[in-house]
């Protein structure tokens, strides 16, 4: 603790009989005998030597005449003065000692009279200041307002407070510091009730505030960090039970993105058993274990109640004891369901894959079998070891094994122009009791062979616009399997019925029926009841796909139904009406008799036609000149477009038969050139396009190189001589 003197003017506290408390309370008059009070004792010898008055001669008489009595009352002064000695010291200590700043300003100057150790730190402890107004002790504060708040409070007797303001000191000369201070101005009265001074104390808060200002700045970084961030975060309270188990939490803070990724709203302050009251108790055995351990956990979980996915980071703030947590999550719902489509579409994959292998699985048996029947049966013939019963016998296993083939390829190209969204309906008024009939006149032998009995229930004629070649597609594909699947001796009910605006056609069988978890997949492509090397109903798997998207281009639906396995199925197809109102043309009924099943072959004649075929295939050149020649034709038979070339600038012909694709020159570039050619019985010749490009847009292309018709592989042999015929008869006509 600093010595009095070294805060304090020469001449304060000197006067030994002088009261210190009286002087802190009411002005004091230790500087001026003349303003001393009545109970003031009267100075003592010491006092009056430190003023240099010099003794009379009738001090010394009183003196030595009354030396008993004087002693006595020396002694009892100096008891006096040592009590009152004692007594400033320990005021003057504890005014040291003082934790907040203290001065005393005397009179309207403001003359700094005493200060404690802390005023001087504040201000500078080097400072010369005791005994100086303010003014002149502090003229760094000059313009500061403390000098007036100074001035008011000593004009007019009441005090003031000041709470963190502001102040720039020199503790050092000429370099100026910030300091902050809570104070009190405090106006000291003296007896007659008059200001002699202020009393100036307080806190130096200057720290206190730069503390505040760091924490109120880090809360404000940490609530800008998360509020920026675009995860939820929020703190919560743990509420355990009396067996410590936790129950419950209270939310105490948030940021912005909570509500965005809980759609919660007015949660601070409440419960989660308020907010949601079926939330999964997971969450909040985990939060409470976080307390406990002060483990972070990391959670991935659904909410039923929220219908949600959340993504969770739990962490202790704190102290056990303050059960919070302070949790970061969002809402991973989206990634979640795009997850599982991934998973799903994987898993779609993969069964499409496998779908593709055994579809190609499928394929190689399906072409495989009716090949083998007709390589078989070939190689007998070629052999000529029949009887001519079997060489019949023969010609007819050929025959329908190819026509089985040509369903083949005809249901993938089917497949390929639904897949890539081409395929196109030669629309028209048809009659749909005679579709039907036709396609039953059709399957009625592989019936037969069966022992089934198919029963047609048509009525009168019922007319729609559609194509008439996919509606018989449609109707045979659901008897065709109706003969599959119905077991021997069974029964086959095919029917048409108008209902309202709408036509059903009915096919129903008593065979071995559906089983129920298999509908929702019947009509999807490739789906097969039964898979692998054990099937006993060959096939694609196509047809019902096919006849659903038939169906459904004529603006159709269809529907399967089955009680059961061994309850028999039915299939209904309902199409709309036609709204056309004219009579129907002999072409509406698309005339197509059993003969044209190929269980017979009456082929036409083309006596005299002489016909060129170009094909780079060998094979498929002979099998076409062996045909035309046993039909009558001439035929010149040549390889290659450039050989065509030169046999039509040096022959006549009636007609030419080419295949489209062939090396160096295809069938397009030889039209093309033929139709260039200078002569016209060359540059006119007819000429058929002959190839397996099947596709609608395969056949425009053709006619519009400049071939007069087109005829698709593998070719049928009516088909073929009959437009043979019809374009020679007419290249002859107009020649």
């Amino acid at each position: 603790m600093m010595v009095l003197g070294s805060h304090a003017r020469p001449d304060a506290f000197a006067e030994p009989t002088e009261d210190i408390s009286s002087t802190m309370s009411s002005g004091g008059n230790s500087g001026d005998p003349s303003r001393r009070s009545a109970r003031d004792p009267p100075p003592s010898q010491s006092s009056l030597a430190g003023r240099r008055c010099p003794p009379t001669a009738a001090s010394i008489v009183v003196i030595y005449s009354h030396s008993a009595s004087a002693a006595a009352t020396v002694r009892a002064m100096a008891s006096t003065q040592a009590e009152r000695e004692a007594e400033r010291l320990h005021l003057l200590g504890l005014f040291q000692q003082a934790p907040g700043f203290l001065c005393f300003l005397r009179g309207p100057e403001l003359v700094m009279e005493l200060a404690n150790d802390a005023y001087m730190e504040l201000v500078g402890g080097d400072r010369d200041i005791i005994g100086k107004p303010l003014r002149d002790a502090l003229p760094e504060i000059r313009g500061q307002g403390f000098f007036e708040l100074l001035e008011r409070v000593h004009a007019t007797g009441e005090p003031f407070v000041g709470r963190r303001m502001g102040v720039t000191l020199e503790r050092t000369a000429g370099t100026p510091e910030e300091a902050v201070v809570d104070f009190i101005y405090q106006p000291i009265v003296d007896d007659d009730g008059d200001v002699s001074g202020v009393l100036v104390q307080g806190t130096d808060v200057t720290d206190v505030v730069h503390q505040e200002e760091e924490r109120r700045a880090a809360e404000e970084r940490f609530t800008s960090l998360f509020q920026s961030l675009d995860d939820a975060y929020c703190l919560v309270q743990v509420v355990f039970d009396e067996d410590q188990s936790a129950v419950d939490y209270r939310f105490l803070d948030m940021n912005d993105a909570f509500e965005l990724h809980t759609g919660l709203t007015n949660a601070t302050g409440r419960l989660v058993r308020e907010v949601l009251p079926d939330l999964d108790s997971a969450w909040i055995e985990a939060y409470g274990e976080v307390v406990r351990t002060g483990v972070p956990a990391r959670m991935e979980r659904e909410e039923p109640s929220m219908g949600r996915w959340f993504e969770c980071l739990a962490t202790r703030i704190g102290l056990p004891e303050h059960r919070q947590v302070a949790l970061i999550f969002k809402d991973i719902t989206r990634r979640k369901e795009l997850m599982l489509r991934e998973q799903e579409a994987r898993r779609a994959a993969e069964d499409a894959n496998r779908m593709k292998d055994e579809f190609l699985t499928m394929v190689s048996h399906e072409l495989r079998t009716p090949l083998s029947a007709i390589v078989g049966w070939t190689q007998m013939l070629q052999a000529g070891t029949l009887s001519p019963e079997k060489q019949a016998a023969g010609v007819a296993v050929i025959a329908r094994n190819s026509a089985g083939l040509a369903e083949l390829v005809d249901d993938l190209l089917d497949v390929g122009r639904i897949l890539s969204g081409k395929l196109q309906l030669n629309l028209e008024r048809v009659a749909l009791e005679r579709i039907v009939e036709q396609a039953v006149d059709t399957i009625r032998p592989a019936a037969d062979a069966r022992h089934l009995q198919v029963i047609p229930v048509l009525g009168q004629e019922t007319w729609v616009v559609g194509d008439p070649d996919r509606l018989r597609q449609v109707a045979w594909n659901l008897l065709s399997n109706a003969v599959k699947f119905t077991p021997k001796g069974g029964s086959i009910r095919v029917s048409v019925e108008r209902r309202g605006s709408w036509v059903e056609i009915t096919v129903s069988d008593s065979g071995e029926g559906i089983d129920p978890s298999f509908l929702p997949h019947l009509f999807e492509r490739f789906r097969q009841r039964e898979g692998g090397s054990t099937r006993r109903v060959g096939g694609l798997g196509l047809g019902l796909s096919i006849v659903k998207h038939v169906v459904e281009a004529h603006g159709g639906t269809v529907e399967a139904r089955s009680d059961g396995e061994g309850k028999g199925s039915t299939f209904v197809i309902k199409l709309p009406l036609s709204v056309a109102l004219r009579e129907p043309n002999p072409r509406d009924s698309g005339e197509f008799t059993a003969s044209d099943s190929g269980s017979s072959l009456n082929l036409p004649q083309i006596d005299g036609v002489r016909v060129l075929v170009v094909d780079d295939q060998s094979d498929a050149r002979e099998m076409i000149g062996t045909l035309l020649e046993s039909c009558g034709g001439t035929v010149r038979l040549e390889s290659s477009a450039m050989a065509a070339l030169d046999a039509i600038r040096s022959e006549d012909f009636d007609v030419m038969i080419s295949d489209i694709g062939m090396p160096t020159m295809d069938g397009y570039a030889l039209i093309r050139a033929i139709r260039a050619l200078e002569r016209p019985a060359s540059r006119n010749l007819p000429s058929i396009a002959s190839t397996a490009y099947a596709r609608k847009e395969d056949r425009t292309q053709a006619l519009l190189a400049g071939f007069s018709s087109y005829v698709s592989k593998p070719v049928d042999a009516r088909e073929l001589l009959a437009v043979i015929n019809a374009l020679a008869r007419q290249y002859r006509g107009t020649r």
